[in-house]
């Protein structure tokens, strides 16, 4: 006798929720039996939905899923599938060396901007000391989180494996926070840098730093200050 699987039995094996499968099911990726409003699942559904979980892992598109679980079913069987799959791995594996050459250009946004990102706050708001280095920083940082809100934004317009493509996760879940810290990471590097040349260029660099930390105005701003404004203005 076949075995059978309810919904809750394979949801529970490969620790997927029940909207998951069902989600598969309506791509026609699963074909359970009906009994009722009941799924009946085989051997088959199984194992089709062991290769689609496999497939997310390894970063595939849900396209490409769908393309290797189609072929199971085909002339070529598992020969054929096998084939598929490694092609499959040959161009995740490509663009995972791709993904490198992004991490990159990410660092170099964070290394080659931090200076003149320097030279405009001191220039413009006349800033010294720590201010001059922390505010450039941050603008980097900001800057490399919102270009990532920009794809996922885009992502989601898109939608689908073109979402998806745009991206450009390539698999990796981390992808947009591991951007963003190569991007921190080559601001620290430049910052680093430009510290230790103008520390040793300007003898004042110290009591500079030290001065831009003190505590110029002692009284409290806020709602106190808004009211000594109001005060004044009537």
């Amino acid at each position: 006798m076949t075995e059978t699987y309810s919904i809750t039995d394979l949801a529970q094996e490969f620790d997927v929720t029940t909207r998951t499968i069902r989600f598969y099911e309506d791509q026609g990726l699963l074909a359970p039996k009906r009994r009722g409003q009941t799924r009946i699942y085989g051997p088959r559904d199984r194992t089709r939905l062991k290769l689609i979980l496999r497939g997310k892992r390894l970063g595939f598109s849900l396209g490409e899923v769908a393309e290797m679980v189609l072929l199971y079913d085909s002339d070529p069987g598992e020969i054929g599938q096998l084939h598929l799959f490694l092609d499959k791995i040959r161009e995740r594996r490509n663009g995972l060396e791709r993904n490198h050459f992004d991490r990159l250009v990410h660092f170099l946004w964070g290394f080659l901007m931090t200076y003149p990102l320097r030279e405009i706050v001191i220039r413009v708001s006349l800033v010294r000391g720590f201010w001059a280095f922390l505010l450039p920083f941050l603008v980097v940082v900001s800057t490399s989180t919102l270009f990532e809100l920009i794809e996922w934004l885009a992502a989601v317009i898109f939608g689908g494996d073109l979402g998806i493509a745009y991206l450009g996760t390539q698999g990796d879940v981390w992808d947009a926070q591991k951007d963003m810290a190569m991007a921190l990471v080559g601001s620290l590097v430049a910052s680093i840098i430009i510290a230790i040349v103008v520390a040793a260029l300007n003898r004042d660099f110290a009591r500079e730093w030290s001065e831009s930390l003190r505590v110029k105005r002692k009284e409290p701003l806020g709602e106190y200050e808004i009211e000594r404004l109001r005060a004044r203005k009537g």
